[in-house]
């Protein structure tokens, strides 16, 4: 008698459904922000670059291979943008759930040279529909429970993503504009997707050095071409910029390309692409300093 009294507390205490929590670990953090979407409070996502560290000079802590072994659907661009975790990455395709964006069918994919593939895809919003898309496939193999709220919650992201196209198309709408250029090629996809074009580019690789040369023709270019505005990101060198410039004043927008400051829980990416809209407005269309 006792054992079943015991046996139906237990029964009641128990949720009527249970599954086991999702884990995903993404590398970077816009990655981080489009599975955020889908799974909510339904799973745990965690991005290994944070803290506005930049995913050209990250180095793997011990902590970071727990979450990433850990994990059930890891994430990443792919290997020439985190060129750290390829070796772990290529193993983990034999263990785990991998999705590697740069790979994806149908997704746009821009160069920046002939050799070069662009790796900043997540700025056009339909690849970040098309991630979210395949994220939400996999969350529901691993988690068939909550497929409808998987589903539900794709849906919703899809019409989050159109009302924020309309709402940035709406931003650029006037085509008197300040002409701009950029610290490195890292914009094109939000600016071919939104109908904008910088002047130049200040630096062809941003982790190479610039020689003389390079900083002689930037200032030339600079003199021949007064854009009014400079766009870098976080981890932008400030005294290399300086130093190009030279006695060329200059308004420079720092642009939260990795969505360091987005705060929002489940609509983080939305806040990314709203916070990189407004850094162009403010180049674009304003002239104070």
């Amino acid at each position: 008698m006792h054992k079943l009294f015991l046996c139906l507390l237990l029964a009641g205490l128990m949720p009527a459904s249970i599954s086991a929590e999702v884990k995903i670990a993404t590398t970077i953090r816009p990655l981080k922000l489009i599975a955020e979407a889908i799974v909510q409070d339904m799973g745990l996502v965690t991005s290994i670059v944070e803290a506005r560290q930049s995913p050209h000079h990250y180095t793997m802590s011990p902590s970071d291979r727990v979450a990433l072994d850990q994990a059930d659907l890891l994430i990443w661009i792919g290997p020439k943008f985190e060129t750290y975790l390829a070796d772990f990455f290529q193993h983990a395709k034999n263990a785990k759930e991998v999705i590697t964006a740069i790979e994806m069918p149908d997704l746009i994919i821009y160069n920046i040279s002939s050799d070069q593939i662009d790796s900043h895809l997540w700025l056009d919003s339909r690849n970040a529909l098309l991630i979210a898309q395949q994220i939400t496939q996999i969350v529901i193999r691993l988690d068939d429970s909550n497929a409808a709220n998987y589903r539900d919650n794709l849906n919703k992201f899809r019409s989050e993503i159109d009302r924020a196209n309309i709402d940035i198309t709406a931003a650029f709408s006037d085509s008197t504009r300040n002409s701009y250029a950029v610290y490195h090629d890292a914009y094109q996809y939000f600016e071919i997707q939104f109908g904008l074009s910088h002047q130049f580019v200040l630096l062809r690789n941003p982790e190479v050095e610039p020689g003389i040369q390079e900083i002689l023709l930037a200032r030339k270019r600079l003199r021949e071409q007064a854009p009014q505005c400079l766009l870098r990101e976080y981890g932008s060198n400030a005294a290399l910029i300086e130093t190009m410039l030279a006695d060329h004043e200059l308004k420079t927008i720092t642009v939260d390309l990795l969505g360091f400051e987005v705060t929002s829980p489940t609509q983080g990416y939305i806040e990314l692409m709203e916070k990189v809209t407004l850094s162009f407005t403010n180049c674009l269309y304003r002239i104070d300093n």
